[in-house]
């Protein structure tokens, strides 16, 4: 039981990681193509 719960512990801040690298990742790609082209709304 006690191994069960500290798989559990290690677990969940891994996942937690990998999630919050991913999206600083997809935030800095977004930032740095939207810094370069400009959206109008023109039709």
């Amino acid at each position: 039981m006690t191994t069960e719960k500290k798989k559990k512990n290690i677990v969940v801040p891994i996942i937690l990681g990998v999630l919050l690298i991913i999206g600083i990742v997809f935030g800095i790609v977004e930032w740095n193509y939207y810094s370069k082209h400009v959206d109008t709304d023109d039709a």
